[in-house]
Order: C-alpha cells, then sequence, then structure tokens
C-alpha cells in the first residue's frame, strides 16, 4: 500500500515552498505543497529503529500536538515527540535519540500506521533567536522505524508562482532559517 505525504511549509517570509527533489520526493503541482511518496520497495532500506526511552513522567509541558491511535497518545513538545501506550501510567519519548537529537517538533500527523514529524531548532544570531527548520522524520510501523529527510528548500528559480491566471512574485527561501513544516497531511495516492 503507498501513501503520500504532504508537508506545507510555511515561511515568514513567503508562502511558495519548492523542494529539491530526490528518489523519494516527488514535486506537486501545487507550489504551496511539498509531497514525499513513499515507496514500499525502500521503506526501511536506510531507516533507523529507535527504542525510545521510558519514563515516570512527561518529558515536557510544551505540547503542541495531541493525536490518539488505539490506546496510544501521541504528543508533539518542545523536547521532540513523546508516547503513553498505558493510559498516562508511563511515558516514552524519542528526545535525543537519532534521528530526532534534541529538536523540537513543528508539525506532526498520523495515519493508520504511518508518523510524520517536521523537526526544528532555535538558532541565536545577533538580532536573536531563529527558528530553523530541521527536516522531517517519517515512520510506517508505528514509531519503530524511522526515516529522516532534510528540511524542504526553494531554489533561487522558485520566485514566481502561478495562483489562477496571477502571476505572483515570491521571495525564494532557500535557507532552513524561519523554513518550519507546520501542518502535514497524509494522503493515499492515486496509484492503490
Amino acid at each position: 500500500m503507498r501513501y503520500l505525504l504532504i508537508i506545507l511549509i510555511f515561511s515568514n517570509v513567503c508562502l511558495s515552498q519548492y523542494i529539491h527533489t530526490a528518489e523519494d520526493y516527488r514535486l506537486s503541482t501545487d507550489k504551496y505543497v511539498n509531497e514525499i511518496v513513499l515507496s514500499p520497495n525502500k521503506l526501511f532500506l536506510n531507516s533507523i529503529i529507535v527504542n525510545p526511552i521510558k519514563s515516570n513522567v512527561p518529558v515536557s509541558n510544551f505540547i503542541t500536538d495531541i493525536l490518539l491511535k488505539g490506546d496510544t497518545v501521541w504528543f508533539a513538545t518542545g523536547s521532540g515527540l513523546m508516547r503513553t501506550v498505558d493510559h498516562f501510567n508511563s511515558f516514552e519519548y524519542y528526545y535525543g535519540l537519532a534521528p530526532f537529537g534534541e529538536d523540537d517538533i513543528a508539525g506532526f500527523n498520523l495515519k493508520d500506521n504511518i508518523l510524520v514529524a517536521s523537526t526544528a531548532i532555535s538558532q541565536e544570531t545577533a538580532s536573536g533567536s531563529v527558528a530553523v527548520g530541521t527536516g522531517i522524520k517519517i515512520s510506517t510501523d508505528n514509531g519503530l522505524n524511522w526515516l529522516a529527510y532534510p528540511q524542504p528548500l526553494d531554489t533561487q528559480a522558485d520566485s514566481i508562482f502561478v495562483y489562477g491566471s496571477n502571476n505572483i512574485r515570491a521571495l525564494p527561501v532557500v535557507v532552513p532559517q524561519q523554513n518550519l513544516s507546520y501542518d502535514i497531511a497524509i494522503t493515499r495516492t492515486h496509484n492503490d
């Protein structure tokens, strides 16, 4: 079964986003949307098995998303992904583990056995703290194996997009600073 993952990327500078195409990425015809197509033949080729760390208390009190799947409650937090599988008696978290590292979760969604998280960090600059997108993490087996993709970026040529009958000029976001993936949608492809 193949699924199509749609990642909506918003920036403080512009809403137009393109990605550099790679074998598992497919460029959408909608310039607001980046798509990752999960190929069943390559799902676990470069995946990382992650065994979450157990805790009696939540790893973070900053929670951006709470999603329920069966008896498992998933939390997207300022300290990575966290879940409870035993009705809040204990928690399991992915903070500090590859491929997540110590990144925050900017966007999170799940469908069936597929989990998708976009990650981000804060970077200190001369003018203050700046949010930096660090990529997309995908699991197709309820959080056991994870694939990591880089943060989608525009190219310098991505300066005009068509909206209806209008050509709108936009500043391409060619760096990960202030380039976060906040919204994620998971849908089936037309082929399956």
